[in-house]
């Protein structure tokens, strides 16, 4: 059976180019999603630890370094967000998909809001605490309603004969 690792690998390489261009297209009533972090939680919540933060700390490294930075915010970010679903993927199984969307909107909502203190400032998110906090909110929201797409995706996967969908590497 084939490994498909590099090709999760190279999907998020190119989520990192064309993330400012695809959020724009998929907003939803103004709110945009980072898919950058969508994605690696979700990288995370499939695969081992080591593999996950190693992915974290490239994808961070070059997400960084695109946008002129050699060491930013969306390292540290990266790292936040595998290390909080590696904390609780014990408690969670994929296949339970109102389980998934709480933990989805939660984690989003965490480390959005520390993404906004590390991209803006303490005192400006102090000072516009109530506008940060519903755009995140929101975004938060449709997060998880894009987990509901994705879970039912991996379900799908997981139900279908053919290929098996491992867990945590076990396959």
């Amino acid at each position: 059976m084939k490994s498909y690792k590099w090709h999760t690998v190279l999907f998020l390489l190119v989520l990192i180019i064309i993330q400012p261009f695809l959020a724009q297209w998929m907003k939803v009533g103004g709110v945009k999603i980072n898919f950058v972090i969508y994605f690696t939680m979700l990288f995370a919540f499939t695969k081992k630890p080591t593999q996950s933060l190693a992915l974290a700390i490239v994808l961070g490294l070059i997400y960084d370094m695109a946008y002129s930075i050699w060491i930013g915010k969306m390292i540290i970010v990266l790292i936040m967000a595998t290390a909080f679903v590696t904390i609780l993927d014990k408690r969670i199984y994929r296949e339970n998909i109102p389980a998934l969307i709480f933990f989805f909107i939660v984690s989003i909502f965490l480390i959005e809001n520390v993404n906004t203190v590390l991209e803006i400032g303490f005192l400006d998110f102090i000072r516009n605490f109530v506008l940060i906090q519903v755009e995140i909110f929101w975004m938060a929201v449709y997060s998880g309603a894009l987990s509901v797409i994705t879970g039912a995706i991996y379900l799908v996967a997981s139900l279908k004969g053919d290929r098996r969908v491992s867990m945590k590497g076990t396959g």
